[in-house]
């Protein structure tokens, strides 16, 4: 992610196109361990961390940058804005086994 992440920033409008940025990937999907790919619908999806907490929040603006740039039609596009894009979810539970088999929440 740290790629595109680069990528994002030096092809950003505000550098007027001042910089050729070429993607390589080893494989056909992009993202590394994110593994983005277009499923059904031509929705991009990843096979990464399918929970974000609330303390990423550099990946959270990169993301609403991005939706922002893409400026996507609400009319022809299912996902058009980032709040469409992902659900809060104030609840998270993380549980942990004990050593005597118990599970602690």
């Amino acid at each position: 992610m740290a790629g595109l992440t680069t990528a994002m920033e030096l092809t950003h409008p505000r550098h007027g196109g001042r910089f050729a940025v070429t993607i390589y990937q080893l494989g056909w999907r992009i993202g590394g361990k994110g593994a983005s790919g277009r499923g059904p619908g031509a929705r991009i999806e990843e096979h990464g961390l399918h929970l974000w907490m609330g303390f990423y929040e550099n990946a959270f603006r990169l993301m609403r940058d991005t939706y922002t740039e893409a400026a996507r039609d609400p009319a022809t596009c299912p996902i058009a804005t980032f709040t469409q894009a992902f659900e809060p979810a104030p609840d998270v539970a993380v549980s942990d086994r004990s050593p005597g088999g118990d599970w602690h929440h």
